[in-house]
């Protein structure tokens, strides 16, 4: 546990901590795929690399979105992955987060540079809930009205 303030975080981690938000320069870390052993990541980020419209897909916007948050999700505890389609086409650039034993989210209408911060202020909420569970008022302000689902754990959630 260290003593940063709330939104960053604080299990697991190792300095320098970037979770907060901040848009320090750090080596790039590569998308991480395939891991066998993600006993040492706290959470997963699932980024849709199919997202978009008819008439509006923007891969490199989907392509720097997951390439920011996976520079900074590591020393948050987390992985990022692309995934081929999160089925959240009519609300474009959709991410999820998900964990062993937790709830899972799925964002939409992702706005891909400015919801960063917002996204890595929930990630470092969501390593900090037992459960996963939190309501929509707890959540950082960029991704409020843009949940899309929040599904319980396969154990399934008893208040």
């Amino acid at each position: 546990m260290s003593d940063k303030p709330d939104g960053v975080c604080r299990k697991r981690l190792k300095a320098p901590r970037l979770c907060d938000g901040g848009l320090s320069s750090v080596p790039q870390t590569p998308i991480l795929t395939g891991i066998k052993d993600v006993s040492k990541h706290a959470y997963t980020i699932h980024v849709c690399d199919r997202c978009g419209t008819d008439k509006v897909r923007d891969p490199q916007a989907i392509n720097d979105l997951t390439e920011q948050l996976a520079s900074k999700a590591e020393d948050c505890g987390a992985r990022v992955v692309s995934v081929r389609c999160m089925a959240g086409c009519e609300r474009p650039m959709v991410v999820g987060f998900t964990a062993p034993d937790k709830a899972s989210y799925l964002f939409g209408d992702i706005d891909p540079v400015n919801d960063i911060p917002a996204l890595l202020a929930f990630g470092a909420l969501y390593s900090r809930l037992d459960d996963g569970w939190c309501n929509e008022g707890h959540r950082p302000e960029g991704l409020r009205g843009k949940t899309l689902a929040r599904i319980p754990a396969s154990g399934g959630w008893n208040p």
